[in-house]
């Protein structure tokens, strides 16, 4: 597991924030580069957004990736575990299963709808991003003359009951970023609109199994 995790606090629950080592890295960027075209394991989501119908599993990295995803849901909880075990209202002893993941491409306009996940933890690792955040961020700008174009959004609700809305703005510093938050809270992914290129990144579910 890296070492340089880190853990970001909403009013709700803990978001936890690495980079991959930078030779994991490259391997797990170039099987993401080449994949549509070798590799047949695709499958349909339902999510209805554009551009969002179809995933693709990783081969060559996926057990690399998942020793490194379940390192990091380790962590999650053993700094977090009470409330984990309150989410789920459980006293059992619990092992992590980490293998439920997937790989995303986008091209420009499309974006991934507000939902959440099935799952205990659930994770996005960005793999690769074609855009200038600071050409992107000229469009799309909402109430306050502020930008939320590129950005994965949180929204989650404070202690007075009230709607709020976490952005995490994606640009090509966060190229080999993980970040693991519950698998229950509400998410989206806004399009990007200038470049030609994709924006590839892997998402998965961590979900419990029962020790026996």
């Amino acid at each position: 597991m890296t070492s340089n995790l880190q853990f970001q606090f909403l009013p709700t629950f803990p978001i936890a924030i690495t980079r991959l080592d930078k030779d994991k890295f490259e391997k797990i960027y170039n099987e993401c580069l080449n994949l549509k075209d070798h590799n047949m394991q695709r499958f349909k989501t339902g999510l209805s957004g554009i551009g969002t119908p179809i995933h693709y599993r990783l081969r060559e990295c996926q057990d690399m990736l998942t020793e490194e995803v379940l390192g990091i849901a380790d962590a999650y909880q053993k700094n977090h575990d009470i409330r984990l075990r309150n989410i789920y209202c459980t006293n059992n002893d619990l092992a992590f299963n980490g293998k439920d993941m997937w790989v995303n491409y986008q091209k420009k306009n499309e974006y991934v709808p507000l939902h959440h996940h099935e799952g205990v933890l659930s994770w996005v690792l960005w793999v690769k991003i074609p855009y200038d955040v600071n050409e992107e961020r000229k469009e799309d700008l909402d109430d306050k003359g502020d930008s939320i174009t590129t950005c994965f959004n949180f929204c989650y609700f404070d202690i007075a009951g009230n709607q709020r809305t976490l952005p995490i703005p994606v640009d090509k510093s966060q190229e080999g970023v993980l970040m693991m938050f519950p698998s229950k809270l509400l998410h989206q992914v806004n399009p990007f609109y200038k470049s030609d290129g994709e924006r590839i990144s892997i998402s998965g579910n961590i979900r419990y199994e029962t020790v026996v």
